[in-house]
């Protein structure tokens, strides 16, 4: 079998894996979940203020950023993201192990030449 095969193989049984399909069905919900989209863009509203605040010395920094914590605390514990977050670690790892299969194979294909 040649390597192209190997690879297309190797491609198919990734997406074929239920932790990639369902990492693939919370990054793509996450993607079009509007509570998310107005979180995500508060956030940046808010970045841009403190950073507008802190360099004009502006007394009002202390209460924008106490907003954004609180708007920054909603979006990384809001259900989707978590479970999303989660789903990305196994999938991480499980790219992790097969970059050290492949690796191990290729390691023991140029010793036994």
């Amino acid at each position: 079998m040649s390597s192209l095969e190997l690879a297309a193989l190797l491609n198919q049984e990734l997406l074929d894996n239920p932790t990639i399909k369902a990492f693939q069905e919370y990054q793509s919900s996450i993607n079009n979940n509007q509570e998310l989209i107005a979180l995500e863009s508060k956030i940046k509203a808010y970045q841009k203020a403190i950073v507008n605040l802190k360099a004009r010395k502006d007394d009002n920094a202390t209460r924008i950023i106490e907003e954004y914590k609180q708007t920054m605390d909603e979006f990384n514990h809001h259900p989707l993201l978590v479970n999303y977050l989660y789903l990305k670690e196994e999938v991480d790892y499980l790219l992790q192990n097969i970059n050290v299969q492949i690796n191990g194979q290729l390691l023991d294909n140029d010793l036994t030449k």
